[in-house]
């Protein structure tokens, strides 16, 4: 009975669907992107503890600056904006849901430049794992899939 407990405990608990969602959104009075990343919490603890040694809470609304931290480590070790060379992304906040976390940076890309974006998130863990892109600059918006062998696109702004 107890194996079988946290049997259907485990199974409540797994999702399916290895997939990672990131908003690049133009913000033309401040004229920079937002950068809105939304990341399955189980996956993202399970990470943080592999690259950093960190446990961090499943509920991001506890989390403290140094799990914060641990977060962005790794996070900012595999998403990034390349314009010649990384562009810097600026952390802002973290927003909880039931079972993911939305993170929020800032950053600006300079204009008629190519413009890389590299999102490994996850990869590692899962041979599945989608990393979905969406950019949106006035009323353009283009969507992006990344996967395992191809976790590097141009994109367009």
């Amino acid at each position: 009975m107890q194996t079988l407990i946290i049997l259907l405990s485990f199974l409540f608990n797994f999702h399916p669907l290895h997939l990672t969602i990131t908003n690049l959104d133009y913000d033309a009075k401040a004229k920079n992107y937002t950068i809105s990343i939304k990341i399955f919490t189980d996956d993202l603890q399970t990470m943080v503890l592999k690259k950093t040694g960190r446990k961090i809470p499943t509920d991001a609304s506890t989390w403290s600056i140094d799990d914060v931290k641990s977060v962005n480590k790794y996070v900012l070790g595999s998403f990034q904006i390349i314009s010649v060379s990384a562009l810097k992304m600026t952390y802002l906040s973290k927003k909880s849901s039931e079972n993911s976390v939305t993170l929020t940076y800032s950053t600006k890309i300079p204009e008629k430049k190519d413009v890389f974006i590299r999102n490994s998130l996850m990869m590692e863990l899962y041979g599945d794992q989608k990393n979905l892109i969406i950019t949106k600059k006035d009323s353009s918006e283009k969507g992006y899939e990344l996967e395992k062998g191809k976790e590097q696109t141009q994109i367009e702004l």
